[in-house]
């Protein structure tokens, strides 16, 4: 599927603080541990820097949201 980072809002609606929606957060996510997708393809793809990417992937930044859930398939 193609995404961009225009077709996401620009900022959760909790934080006021944050750069990036919670949707855009989770596609960064999906596309590095559900599709295997690397750092600086991610970053590429929907132009963002490498180490936003990274911190995003690794739960550095954006994870202290309590009300998430881990997808089961």
């Amino acid at each position: 599927d193609h995404r961009d980072l225009h077709s996401f809002p620009t900022r959760r609606s909790s934080d006021l603080r944050a750069k990036h929606s919670d949707e855009l957060v989770d596609t960064i996510r999906e596309y590095h541990e559900d599709k295997g997708r690397s750092y600086r393809w991610i970053a590429n793809r929907l132009n963002l820097s490498y180490r936003y990417v990274e911190k995003v992937c690794i739960y550095a930044i954006r994870a202290q949201v309590a009300d998430r859930y881990v997808r089961v398939e």
